[in-house]
């Protein structure tokens, strides 16, 4: 579980890495990188106690909170100029709306896997949107293609990781009923003996 998480944020915060690398915003990234991975490391440690996926979204959620709350704070505190203080709404608004659609259906089932992974995609293509209609004139068509590449290599990667906990969520269900088929089978066999 804690594994897990930490993977999951360091894929996700992997496209910031290669687009902020040949900036300035280098050192402020950095702290950003780590204070991402350590938040999320030790709300993965101190709140998946059950190692419950309902404790895990929780913890996924508060993560998001601190980050983007975070990352909006930083760029509306930096911001010089007005495409800054509209990235920083654009992030506000994309973190607002996420955090609705995961709060509101956050349950241990495959909805919540399926909302959850809604959600993401909406985060990603909000974060897509505003970089590309309000930066874009701003930098360099290399840095864009910078861009591109680590934002669908980061997707990519970070659906595969998806997939695989939806894999494992599927055996935990599919155990779960063998478990509970072999246990109607013996209490109707032992309920047969009773009878003869």
């Amino acid at each position: 579980m804690h594994g897990k998480s930490i993977l999951l944020f360091f894929f996700f915060h992997f496209h910031h890495f290669v687009l902020f690398l040949p900036s300035f915003f280098v050192f402020h990234f950095l702290s950003f990188f780590l204070l991402s991975f350590f938040l999320s490391f030790f709300l993965s440690f101190f709140l998946c106690i059950q190692f419950s996926s309902f404790i895990l979204h929780i913890s996924l959620i508060l993560s998001f909170i601190a980050i983007h709350f975070h990352r909006s704070l930083s760029f509306f505190c930096l911001s010089f100029f007005s495409f800054h203080f509209l990235r920083s709404l654009s992030f506000f608004l994309s973190f607002f709306l996420s955090f609705f659609f995961l709060s509101f259906f956050t349950f241990p089932s495959f909805y919540s896997f399926l909302s959850f992974f809604l959600s993401l995609l909406f985060i990603f293509f909000v974060h897509f949107l505003s970089f590309f209609f309000l930066c874009l004139p701003f930098l360099s068509f290399t840095f864009f293609l910078s861009f591109l590449f680590s934002f669908f290599l980061s997707f990519f990667i970070f659906s595969f990781l998806l997939s695989f906990y939806a894999f494992l969520s599927f055996f935990q269900i599919t155990e779960h009923i063998s478990e509970v088929v072999k246990t109607v089978v013996c209490f109707l066999f032992i309920e047969k003996k009773k009878d003869q």
